[in-house]
C-alpha cells in the first residue's frame, strides 16, 4: 500500500513532534515535511503535493483561513484537516463552511483525536463533536441585531444600563430591553455567562476584565 504523504503546521515544535509520534502508529502515513509558520505551510504544500494537511489556523504571518485558500489553489487535491486550541464557535462555523476535510480539537483525549484522524486518512470529511456544538452554539449570536451586539459589547465591558443609553442615545428602558432580547437569544442568564461568550467569541479581551 502507497503511503499517505502528509504535511504538518503547527507553531509549536512539541506539537508537531507529538503528532508525528501519534501518526508513526499508522503504517499508511508518511510526514513529508513540517512548518511553523503560514508561508512555510503554503511553500511545504507547493514543494510536496501531499496527500494531506494538518494544519493549526493560529500561526504566525499568515491566517489558517487565507492558508486554507491557498492551499485549494496551489495544490487542489490536497486535503485539509484542521487541528486548533481554538475555541470560538465562529471560528468552528467558518471552517465548516469552508469545506475542511477535518476538525479536530486539541482538547481531544488521545484516542479520540486517533480515530478522528484515522476516519479523515481513511477519506473521510470528519468534525470531531465539540466542533460541531461550538459551532451551533453561534447561532444566536449570529442573530443578534448591530445595535444588540454594541450594547453586548458595553454591558460585558462593564458599563450601566444608564452609560449605554447615554452613549447611544437611547432610553435606559430600552437598554434593558436590548439586553434582555440578548440573553434569550444566546441563551444564557447571567452577567458571567455573557462574558464567557464575549471571550470565547473575540468581542471582549481578557484584559478588559474587571
Amino acid at each position: 500500500m502507497q503511503a499517505q504523504r502528509l504535511v504538518i503546521a503547527d507553531d509549536h515544535a512539541i506539537v508537531r513532534s507529538g503528532l508525528a509520534t501519534l501518526l508513526a502508529q499508522f503504517a499508511d502515513v508518511a510526514i513529508v515535511a513540517e512548518a511553523e509558520h503560514g508561508i512555510d505551510a503554503i511553500a511545504a504544500v507547493k514543494l510536496q503535493q501531499p496527500d494531506l494537511l494538518l494544519l493549526d489556523i493560529a500561526m504566525p504571518h499568515v491566517g489558517g483561513l487565507e492558508i486554507i485558500g491557498e492551499i485549494a489553489h496551489w495544490s487542489p487535491a490536497t486535503r485539509v484537516a484542521v487541528f486548533t486550541g481554538l475555541r470560538s464557535g465562529g471560528v468552528m462555523r467558518q471552517l465548516i463552511d469552508s469545506g475542511v476535510d477535518g476538525l479536530l480539537l486539541k482538547s481531544l483525549a488521545p484516542a479520540e483525536l486517533q480515530q478522528g484522524l484515522r476516519r479523515i486518512l481513511d477519506g473521510e470529511t470528519w468534525i470531531c463533536p465539540q466542533a460541531r456544538e461550538l459551532a451551533a452554539a453561534t447561532q444566536g449570536l449570529v442573530e443578534l441585531t448591530e445595535r444588540e451586539r454594541q450594547v453586548m459589547q458595553q454591558v460585558v465591558s462593564g458599563a450601566s444600563n444608564q452609560q449605554i443609553a447615554e452613549r447611544f442615545s437611547i432610553s435606559a428602558k430600552t437598554v434593558d430591553n436590548h439586553r434582555t432580547s440578548i440573553m434569550r437569544k444566546l441563551d444564557v442568564h447571567s452577567l458571567g455567562g455573557l462574558v464567557q461568550v464575549a471571550l470565547r467569541e473575540g468581542l471582549l479581551d481578557a484584559g478588559e476584565q474587571a
